[in-house]
């Protein structure tokens, strides 16, 4: 009897602890959909900036980042990060900021609005020891999306129509070809060559049901050709990328309206009252001699068996107008959002509960069946 109890035990133990690794195993397939779907990012960056390595000549490369801001706690009802501007790689050993300096993120949780800034009145870049290569004005950027809906923005903007390089107004938008020296450039190994320049404004906002963001920055580049004293070509490509105020925000997509497609486009079809007469007569009067009275009484006798199994559950649960179909206009961080991480939650827990209370009955299944 003991022996027979023990077995018992261990096959209900065995049970358990597949059950319970199977769920753990479905709630970690679904943990990383269930992050993915609640992320929301939040950037602003006052200067970046790439100088191009070029051995040959040699132009030292760099690559670096001042004034930064991340993302806000958006697991929060509101918060506000502002700017680091400790400059860990040494981008103002080559641009030197002026003026007010601002980068800064925001979340609202209230109306699910995440935003973005940055500021300075102007710059100047030193390019490869040549001080105040480029000078430009001041930057204002801004970029904000709301969470399910398709109303993100951005900007990027500037006080100056022209900015300056080597002493030479470039207008913006405009490509712009300059003659130069080697001793424009600090370059000893380069007798002439001409430089391309080109200041913008970009501005990249996505409002659409699977993607909903906004970037905004000034970026300035330059381009080269330069030649030796014979005439034979040096280098030929880019010499930096400068970009300041470059602002980004990610939010939660808007909320599909054709997803619900469970939703019945003719709920009235079902009867609502026939459902609780069938169950007290279906073996006294089966009055027709059909295969399946044992499966329809419960639903409804008069009609077709397929047709009541499926649309009496989706008429009693969602409306035919329910609030599911919309996107959400008040702009609320959970209204109408895919936030899984509650069901997750509980698959999770019931799954270590499950795997530790059978590992618990097999081991003590092996103890019983020892003594």
């Amino acid at each position: 009897m003991g022996s027979r109890g023990a077995r018992s035990v261990r096959a209900a133990g065995t049970v358990l602890a597949v059950t319970g690794i199977v769920t753990l195993v479905g709630g970690l397939l679904a943990a990383p959909a269930s992050l993915a779907a609640q992320d929301r990012v939040a950037e602003s960056t006052l200067v970046e900036l790439t100088v191009t390595p070029i051995p040959v000549i040699p132009v030292e490369g760099f690559d670096g980042a001042y004034g930064t801001a991340g993302t806000p706690d958006t697991g929060a009802p509101s918060d506000h990060v502002d700017g680091d501007f400790s400059d860990p790689d040494g981008v103002l050993d080559l641009v030197t900021v002026n003026g007010t300096q601002v980068v800064e993120t925001s979340w609202d949780a209230a109306s699910g609005q995440l935003t973005t800034r940055g500021n300075a009145t102007g710059f100047e870049f030193d390019y490869n020891g040549v001080d105040d290569f480029l000078t430009a004005g001041s930057v204002d950027s801004y970029a904000r999306c709301v969470d399910g809906q398709a109303a993100a923005l951005a900007y990027a903007r500037t006080d100056a129509v022209q900015f300056m390089v080597l002493g030479q107004s470039i207008p913006y938008y405009v490509p712009t070809e300059i003659a130069v020296t080697g001793a424009d450039l600090n370059m000893p190994g380069v007798a002439g060559g001409t430089v391309t320049v080109l200041g913008q404004a970009v501005e990249n906002v996505v409002n659409e049901p699977e993607q909903t963001s906004a970037e905004a920055y000034l970026e300035y580049t330059a381009t080269a050709e330069l030649y030796d004293e014979n005439g034979d070509l040096v280098y030929s490509g880019p010499l930096f990328d400068l970009t300041v105020g470059h602002v980004k925000v990610e939010c939660q997509a808007p909320v599909d309206p054709q997803t619900p497609s469970e939703t019945p486009t003719t709920p009235t079809d079902p009867p609502t009252t026939p459902t609780e007469t069938p169950s007290e007569s279906p073996s006294e009067t089966p009055t027709s001699p059909t295969e399946t009275p044992s499966e329809s009484p419960s639903e409804t006798p008069t009609t077709p068996t397929e047709t009541p199994s499926e649309s009496p559950s989706a008429s009693e649960s969602t409306p035919p107008t329910g609030p599911d179909t919309t996107p959400p206009a008040g702009g609320g961080p959970g209204d109408g959002l895919p936030v899984t991480g509650g069901p997750v939650g509980i698959l999770l827990a019931a799954g270590t509960a499950a795997t530790v209370s059978g590992l618990l009955l097999l081991w003590a299944s092996r103890r019983r069946l020892r003594g």
